[in-house]
C-alpha cells in the first residue's frame, strides 16, 4: 500500500510539474476560478529618470533628482507618489519619499549608510493611480573606497 501511494504521490507531482512548467497549471479552488487580473507588467507604464547620476551622493548623502514620464513620451506626471530605498538580501528600508511637481520631477533625499552589503540594490519608485514605474541601481564599491557607485541593472 505504501509503494502504491508514493507511485501514485511520484505521478501527481510530475503531472504538476509539467503543467506549471506549461503555464497550464489551473490555481482555484472549490469556490471557482479567480478573478482576471492584468499581468504586472502591464502597469508599469511610467518612465523615471535620474537628473543627476554623476552628482546624486555627496559627503555620505543622497540627493536623487528624479524626473516622471509617460513610457514612449515626454508628458510629465505630476503628483505622483515617488519612494527611493535600499533593497538588500533580505532587508527593505524606505528611504525617502514624495511627489512629482507641475514639471514631474521630484527630489529625494536621505543620509546613505556608511556600510553597504554588496549586491544592495538602490530602488526608485512612483506610482500614481493604476500606473506604476520603477528604476533600480545596483551599488557596489569603488576600489579603495567605502562610497558606492551606481550601476544601472
Amino acid at each position: 500500500m505504501a509503494k502504491q501511494l508514493h507511485e501514485r504521490l511520484s505521478q501527481q507531482h510530475h503531472e504538476v510539474m509539467a503543467q506549471l512548467e506549461a503555464g497550464t497549471l489551473q490555481l482555484h479552488g472549490p469556490e471557482g476560478p479567480p478573478a482576471k487580473v492584468a499581468p504586472a507588467d502591464s502597469k508599469k507604464e511610467l518612465e523615471i529618470h535620474l537628473l543627476n547620476p554623476k552628482s546624486w551622493l555627496a559627503s555620505g548623502n543622497a540627493t536623487l533628482e528624479v524626473e516622471l514620464r509617460k513610457k514612449g513620451s515626454d508628458q510629465a506626471i505630476r503628483g505622483a507618489e515617488t519612494v527611493v530605498f535600499l533593497e538588500g538580501n533580505q532587508d527593505r528600508a524606505t528611504s525617502s519619499h514624495g511627489r512629482t511637481d507641475a514639471k514631474g520631477r521630484a527630489t529625494l533625499k536621505f543620509p546613505l549608510p556608511a556600510a553597504i552589503a554588496e549586491g544592495t540594490a538602490l530602488v526608485i519608485r512612483a506610482t500614481t493611480g493604476a500606473l506604476q514605474g520603477e528604476l533600480r541601481f545596483l551599488l557596489k564599491a569603488t576600489s579603495g573606497k567605502k562610497t558606492p557607485t551606481p550601476s544601472a541593472k
